[in-house]
């Protein structure tokens, strides 16, 4: 049986909200294009890997958005398992900036019982990112790594 226009009423013609082109609108749209368009970019990441989405948000935007409410302004979805589905349960809102911390390729590191990426350990201890690569990269501890304060290099003027 094909699947009804992912925004129909029950007589089959699309519901008419008024929110085409609202940020949450674009966010939904995209959400579906990500997981079941293959020749999105991003696909690969998505659909590819076997994310999905809950029929109910699949088949209606009212649904999601009465599930999730509008987009706050500055955010953007996300999966709070990066490997589960997008589904109520499983989705909130958070800044860009939190999603940044929350991606798959991200290091996590402890230190005093208090785990964060890389990232926030730089911008907290005024280290470059890079620095705290290149420390772990090397070998050195995670204490070691956050705490050994930065060499200053002497610049030959001569």
């Amino acid at each position: 049986m094909p699947r009804k226009n992912s925004n129909s009423s029950p007589v089959g013609r699309p519901q008419v909200h008024g929110l085409t082109n609202t940020p949450t609108y674009i966010v939904w749209c995209k959400m579906k294009q990500r997981c079941y368009n293959p020749q999105h970019t991003y696909f690969a990441m998505y659909g590819g890997r076997g994310i999905t989405i809950a029929e109910a948000w699949l088949t209606s935007f009212q649904t999601f958005l009465s599930d999730m409410g509008e987009r706050p302004l500055g955010h953007t979805l996300e999966r709070i398992d990066n490997n589960g589905p997008y589904c109520k349960e499983n989705c909130k809102w958070v800044t860009r900036r939190a999603q940044a911390q929350n991606r798959r390729n991200n290091r996590p590191l402890t230190h005093n019982g208090e785990t964060l990426v890389i990232s926030e350990w730089a911008r907290r201890l005024g280290f470059s990112k890079q620095t705290i690569r290149d420390r772990i990269a090397a070998g050195w501890s995670t204490e070691k790594a956050l705490t050994e304060p930065v060499r200053k290099t002497k610049v030959n003027h001569g």
